[in-house]
């Protein structure tokens, strides 16, 4: 379309409607429109619009601004404003004088009355529209959008109080006046952290070390923090801040509350390392150290080392069976642990604080892991992301004067370059590569590959570590509080995925039916240990782990989706499958490369496993009503009869993965004097009690039989992967004894 082409034009277009669900945009529908476009000749100039800046105010604001436009030949000019702050009933928004031609430059007066019902997470926009009045020809407009953003208060009047058993209790005063919110967070962390909570800044920082510990009903005023049920660590400087919530649709939050903190009592052990010394698959070290409260006499105590794998993860240590025990001698306050696979696991610890000669806690110190690096790469830069739980903070505002604080945290890298085997690296061969301030990035950190600068060579492998600073906040505790991850490699991302699946395979001595003569009838505790070899001399040799696919079921669609399905991502080559619901299930394997290229999985490889079926009927019962007896039914043999344990049972005999039981007893003319069907009579056809029968004698009308000898058949569906190989039909008599 040119402008010397005046004329009428009418043009039709598409809207589609789209959705974001579940990290997928999908299509709701379509419209066509129509619209007509009328073009004339014209030297008229458009007006221009001037805007306020945009705005972000606290609820209870009134905003008082004004809108100017000109009109560069000096027609008159009419502004008007459209949008949400239009339509808040009776605090909308006004502007004055409204609909009027002035003079150029025209002005007008925007005034909005915002309250706590107007805070919403987008901001409003205010379309704003300035038109002209010419002698002659057609009118023109100018079009801008100004935003206003609305937040809500802080909440206020925020205290606490330290109370018995290391809680803390929390009050603060009714957000009743905020109306709207629905929710208020409370959160926490460790040590300080000063922020200001103005310009659009609601909630708190990313990077701030605060962590959401529970969200209570806006009425509420208290919240009682007793660490869920584990209590606060001893030590540690514990600092709050509130935010106050508003639902969906419009959504938003609050500013952050001002900070409130307390110091808890140094009543218990406080551990202040816990410090990865050696990465190693079987003969990692970490070194766990921790101090006591000055006013204890250390000649008085004795000291339990209780160790977990993972970050996280625990019940009251006093209730727990200890996975080490270790009395150190008199002021000594360190144990290194040895013998872990520090290579694959992170492992947190408590300690366990006695009385001199005394086997039960009498109190002990708060969980802390081990620090925990994750690496991955992209074809540009290698990923860092490193987290420990812990009851210090591992992000510690710095001191702005110093150029290298304290607090920052130390990345260390070492290049292999094929002079030295991976497994015998120690600290020694690292290169310090960067200290950060993690209040900044938080703990994270990007080796981008720069040819200038810190150029990274594809083919090679990077090893990492990072040195991590915290603190408690007390003066009394040692500070900072200083800790190594272990070692963790990756490669710049090649785009190529191993060109090799791994070849799968099972436990070799594991056999389901002798395995199970040794269960009680009612084991549930199903596995399946796996073992696998992959070919480096063959393949494609930086392989970093093997990701494991299960289908109950051996379908094609049990598998589910490659990339996102698999039970477990392992480092080593063997893996335990545990939590099934029986030993039946067929496995696949891929192999990951240090860049989280994910090869296939070769189909023909896939490996499967059945269970072991049982079903084994005795030939005789005596239904007496004798208490005494067990023999009171006919059921399949059982080590739990008439709620009473079977002594000296033969658990190869117990019933053994049997989904459903369709039983009949003939007399001597073959006509069916009794039958039982478990989907129906039974109960749930899974459960084992579903399929014991327990017939007691009598009839399908209830009479009693009498002594001798009856015919049954009994139709068995086992729970076998093989469909058609899973019903088999029992055939044989029973005495009835009297």
């Amino acid at each position: 379309m040119h402008q010397e082409a005046p004329g009428e034009y009418n043009i039709a277009f598409i809207v589609d409607e789209w959705r974001l669900k579940e990290g997928a945009w999908f299509l709701l529908g379509s419209l066509t429109r129509d619209m007509q476009i009328i073009i004339e000749d014209t030297d008229n100039e458009r007006p221009e619009i001037t805007p306020p800046p945009d705005l972000c105010v606290e609820a209870g604001t009134t905003i008082n601004e004004t809108i100017t436009a000109m009109d560069p030949d000096g027609h008159k000019v009419k502004i008007e404003a459209f949008g949400g702050p239009f339509e808040q009933g009776e605090n909308s928004a006004k502007i004055t004088p409204e609909g009027v031609f002035q003079n150029s430059p025209a002005s007008v007066s925007f005034q909005w009355n915002t309250t706590c019902e107007s805070v919403r997470e987008r901001p409003y926009e205010v379309q704003l529209k300035a038109t002209d009045l010419p002698e002659l020809g057609p009118k023109l407009v100018d079009f801008k959008t100004w935003n206003i953003t609305v937040v809500a208060p802080a909440p206020t009047g925020l205290m606490a109080d330290i109370q018995p058993g290391r809680t803390v209790q929390l009050d603060w005063d009714s957000y009743a006046g905020c109306i709207g919110a629905s929710k208020m967070q409370i959160w926490r962390r460790v040590d300080s952290y000063d922020f200001l909570a103005q310009d659009c800044n609601v909630g708190l920082p990313e990077s701030a070390g605060y962590q959401l510990i529970d969200t209570v009903a806006i009425a509420n005023t208290s919240y009682f923090d007793d660490n869920h049920g584990m209590r606060l660590a001893p030590g540690a400087k514990y600092c709050y801040r509130i935010v106050a919530i508003f639902p969906s649709p419009a959504g938003g939050e609050s500013y952050a509350s001002t900070e409130v903190c307390v110091e808890m009592g140094l009543t218990a052990p406080i551990i202040i390392e816990v410090d990865v010394e050696k990465t190693k698959e079987t003969d990692g070290q970490i070194f766990v150290k921790w101090q006591l409260p000055e006013d204890l006499d250390l000649n008085d105590y004795e000291y339990e080392i209780v160790r977990f794998t993972g970050k996280s993860g625990f019940s009251n240590p006093d209730t727990l069976q200890s996975a080490i025990q270790y009395v150190p001698p008199i002021n000594t306050l360190s144990y290194t642990d040895t013998g872990l696979n520090t290579q694959s696991n992170a492992y947190h610890y408590v300690i366990n604080m006695m009385l001199k000669g005394e086997t039960t806690p009498i109190d002990w110190s708060a969980s802390a892991s081990s620090a925990w690096l994750e690496v991955s790469a992209t074809t540009e830069a290698i990923i860092l992301n490193w987290e420990a739980i812990a009851p210090w903070s591992n992000i510690v505002q710095p001191d702005v004067t110093d150029p290298v604080d304290k607090y920052y945290h130390t990345i260390y890298r070492y290049e292999d370059d094929g002079f030295i085997n991976p497994a015998n690296l120690t600290l020694a061969d690292f290169d310090s590569l960067v200290s950060m301030d993690v209040t900044q990035e938080g703990l994270h950190y990007e080796d981008i590959n720069d040819a200038a600068d810190n150029p990274l060579n594809s083919d090679l492998v990077y090893y990492y570590y990072v040195v991590t600073r915290g603190s408690y906040g007390n003066d009394l505790i040692e500070d900072p509080i200083v800790n190594k991850s272990q070692f963790n490699s990756a490669q710049l991302d090649d785009g190529v995925a191993p060109n090799c699946a791994p070849v799968l395979t099972f436990d070799a001595d594991f056999d389901c039916t002798t395995y199970l003569a040794n269960q009680k009838c009612s084991f549930s505790n199903f596995f399946r240990d796996l073992n696998w070899d992959y070919d480096f001399g063959a393949c494609d040799n930086d392989v970093k782990s093997y990701r494991i696919y299960f289908s109950e079921d051996g379908s094609e669609e049990g598998f589910g989706e490659k990339g996102q399905d698999y039970v477990a991502e392992v480092l080593g080559t063997s893996y335990t499958h545990t939590g099934l619901a029986s030993f039946k299930g067929c496995y696949r394997i891929t192999a990951v490369d240090k860049a989280g290229n994910e090869g296939d999985w070769d189909v023909e490889q896939t490996i499967c496993a059945d269970n072991c079926p049982n079903y084994v009927l005795p030939n005789a019962f005596s239904p007496d009503n004798d208490s005494q007896s067990i023999n009171e039914t006919f059921t399949p043999y059982n080590d739990v009869v008439n709620n009473k344990d079977v002594a000296n049972f033969d658990y190869s005999l117990c019933p053994r993965f049997v989904e459903h039981v369709e039983f009949k007893v003939f007399d001597r003319a073959g006509g069916v004097i009794f039958d039982f069907n478990s989907a129906t009579t039974g109960g749930e056809g899974q459960s084992v009690n579903s399929i014991l029968i327990n017939w007691d004698g009598a009839t399908n009308t209830g009479r009693e039989l009498p002594a001798g000898v009856y015919f049954y058949g009994a139709d068995v569906t086992f729970d076998l992967l093989d469909q058609e190989d899973n019903k088999k039909t029992f055939k044989g008599w029973i005495q009835i004894l009297k």
